[in-house]
């Protein structure tokens, strides 16, 4: 923790030298937004270090530095693209902001195409919004690109798009159940291999249960039954073991 603190006040004393030769620079805003962000951020997320931080470093602001930030993303010459992913991040994962992090995300991805990172924002950021529609399109090229085996698109991103492409099956109106039940099905194999070493993610036991909840779509109640009692013997991530007692109670109805 010295080291890291050490390491931080040395770029909030840079920070500050360069805020002394070109103030207002909205490269520099960029560096002063992330400060003025992530220095109350951290003391909200962790009370223990939160006098800490105070006795090391002047107090921040959440809005401001999101608003520097902000300002970076539209005008730094230098970094403006790295202002964008900070937000994408910031919105989704810190303010849950999900429309503003779905519209940078698609900035991102209209400029860059092919970068993994925007690719896989813009389908989360979708997918939170709900807009089915538009993440089981964002899923499909990912899902393409992993099987071409193009740079950075790895077994992870190919395990990520069948899950979502199985999800947004069950989702849309119309969808085909069988479809639904291959994608997840080779999401959970995937994600098998991926943690064999370790612990299951998340996307092991939700795409055990959006398999019970496609077996019910399809009356097949044993399936589902089975697939509902396997979720309960695995971690228990976004509340999974609370929906597969209820849908063992009753069946899952769209």
């Amino acid at each position: 923790i010295k080291l890291i603190f050490s390491d931080a006040k040395t770029g909030v004393d840079y920070l500050n030298q360069l805020e002394d030769i070109i103030p207002d620079n909205p490269d520099v805003l960029f560096g002063r937004g992330i400060y003025n962000y992530y220095v109350e951020s951290e003391k909200l997320e962790n009370p223990t270090l939160a006098p800490l931080i105070s006795a090391k470093f002047p107090p921040g602001n959440k809005a401001a530095g999101l608003q520097m930030l902000e300002i970076a993303a539209k005008s730094a010459m230098y970094a403006k693209v790295e202002a964008k992913f900070e937000l994408i991040h910031i919105y989704y994962a810190l303010e849950h902001n999900y429309q503003r992090a779905y519209a940078l995300s698609e900035e991102l991805t209209n400029q860059y195409p092919n970068n993994v990172q925007f690719l896989h924002y813009l389908g989360f950021a979708a997918f939170t919004e709900n807009n089915v529609t538009q993440y089981d399109s964002v899923y499909r090229v990912m899902l393409d690109r992993a099987r071409q085996h193009l740079d950075a698109y790895t077994i992870r991103q190919a395990r990520e798009a069948m899950f979502f492409i199985g999800v947004a099956q069950i989702k849309k109106f119309g969808g085909n159940i069988d479809t639904a039940l291959y994608y997840l099905y080779n999401s959970d194999l995937l994600s098998r291999k991926i943690d064999r070493s370790g612990d299951l993610e998340w996307y092991v036991t939700d795409a055990e249960l959006y398999m019970g909840m496609a077996y019910d779509m399809r009356n097949d109640r044993k399936n589902a039954t089975l697939m509902y009692q396997r979720v309960l013997n695995l971690p228990d991530h976004n509340h999974d073991h609370a929906d597969a007692t209820r849908y063992l109670a009753a069946p899952y109805k769209r």
